[in-house]
């Protein structure tokens, strides 16, 4: 029975800004050569600086970031991913975002979609694909079994990670002549419903 869908988002549910990266990078400097290199670095994923002081400058410097970077990054919601979200939402499919290749809450908020997800997993705090972490942890947060949830990847170490998170199922997402390995596979979300998905990990099968 599925009781969530943890997502990676990008190419899954948003198509990301190839800019997103230079935006990043060019605050993260721009912060750096206007204060002590301290108060940019939790946008760098270090936390836990307080020397000389710095704490209410640097809280300032991160919320500066924050409404940058909602600026520089116009992700793009997918054909068909609000739909299919709001059909999983509506059948009490609980999301999670299990993306590590981004700042998810950033991103679900820059698109509206954050009110939607049950959990976001902090990239900072996890491993890269293949490595399961990412999928644990949030299985872990939701007190739910793998058999329970189902990864939305787009990768095939976003696969190999589901595979390796001992029974979870991997609906892929994309060019499936490239995610062989996955329970199901479709090229977009578009279309996809609650009862596709369902149907689909019951009876495997890669549209085309």
């Amino acid at each position: 029975m599925i009781k969530a869908c943890l997502f990676d988002l990008n190419y899954t549910i948003v198509s990301p800004s190839k800019d997103r990266g230079v935006g990043v990078d060019g605050m993260v400097d721009d912060l750096a050569n206007n204060s002590v290199d301290s108060l940019a670095s939790p946008v760098r994923g270090m936390t836990g600086i307080d020397t000389e002081g710095n704490r209410e400058r640097m809280h300032e410097n991160i919320q500066v970031f924050w409404e940058y970077g909602s600026r520089q990054m116009p992700d793009m919601i997918l054909p068909g991913a609000l739909e299919f979200l709001k059909d999983l939402h509506r059948h009490g499919i609980r999301l999670a975002s299990t993306a590590t290749d981004c700042r998810p809450e950033s991103v679900l908020s820059s698109v509206g979609l954050y009110g939607l997800f049950d959990y976001i997993v902090d990239p900072a705090t996890v491993a890269e694909r293949p490595d399961p972490e990412a999928l644990v942890k949030a299985m872990d947060y939701l007190d739910l079994r793998p058999e329970e949830c189902v990864a939305v990847e787009n990768t095939p170490e976003g696969i190999e990670a589901a595979r390796r998170a001992a029974g979870i199922r991997c609906l892929a997402v994309g060019d499936l002549s490239k995610l062989t390995k996955a329970d199901m596979g479709v090229p977009s979300v578009k279309g996809l419903t609650y009862e596709r998905l369902k149907e689909g990990l019951e009876n495997p099968v890669h549209e085309c």
